[in-house]
């Protein structure tokens, strides 16, 4: 509810990237937390997610990039192939 997926594309051979929007200005976010609160979520849905095993199976790299509801970068999450195929 707090996040929209603003788009997905592919930035070469091995990356997907996925770009969200918080509807939060950046000063009013705690990063760390967000980041520790997501990044086993989103790791959690690379190894799992029947939809992504054909990623998986090309050890794809998932990058995920945040930023504010201004438009200013927040962080980015990337879960790499030895993460979710353990």
């Amino acid at each position: 509810k707090e996040t929209w997926l603003d788009s997905a594309s592919v930035l070469d051979k091995k990356t997907f990237r996925y770009n969200y929007t918080l509807k939060f200005p950046k000063d009013s976010i705690e990063v760390e937390m967000f980041v520790l609160s997501v990044r086993p979520l989103i790791a959690s849905n690379a190894k799992t997610n029947s939809d992504l095993q054909v990623f998986r199976e090309n050890d794809v790299i998932f990058e995920h990039y945040f930023k504010d509801v201004n438009g200013k970068f927040l962080t980015r999450i990337i879960i790499t192939p030895q993460e979710y195929l353990q």
